[in-house]
C-alpha cells in the first residue's frame, strides 16, 4: 500500500497486488493537486514500470481521463460485468505498459 499524507492528514492511497492495481483514492477535497499522479508513480518506479493493469468502474470519465494521461490503454474486449453485493457492476480495463 502507498499512502500520501501532508499535514492536513490522508489525502490518498493505492493499494496493489503484484500486476494488479486493486484501487487508487484521492480524497475529494485533494484532487487535482498531484496525488493521484504521485501515487501512480511511485507504485510503477516499484515495479520498474513492468506492465500492470486495473479496473474502474464504468463511466467515471474523471478517472478515465487520468488513467489515459497517465498512458493507461482501455481494452474493451476486456472489460467486464461482476455482481458486487447483489448489484451488476459494469468495469472499465485499464493496462498500462511502455510498449502500448
Amino acid at each position: 500500500v502507498f499512502v500520501y499524507q501532508d499535514w492536513e492528514g490522508l489525502q490518498g492511497f493505492a493499494g496493489l497486488t503484484g500486476d494488479y492495481l486493486a484501487g487508487l483514492f484521492v480524497r475529494r477535497a485533494a484532487r487535482s493537486r498531484g496525488i493521484g499522479r504521485a501515487l501512480l508513480t511511485a507504485y510503477q518506479t516499484q515495479i520498474n514500470y513492468a506492465p500492470h493493469y486495473l479496473y474502474m468502474l464504468k463511466g467515471n470519465l474523471p478517472a478515465a481521463r487520468f488513467y489515459e494521461s497517465m498512458g493507461g490503454k482501455n481494452f474493451p474486449e476486456q472489460n467486464r460485468n461482476k455482481e458486487y453485493a447483489g448489484h451488476d457492476i459494469s468495469e472499465v480495463i485499464y493496462i498500462f505498459a511502455r510498449e502500448l
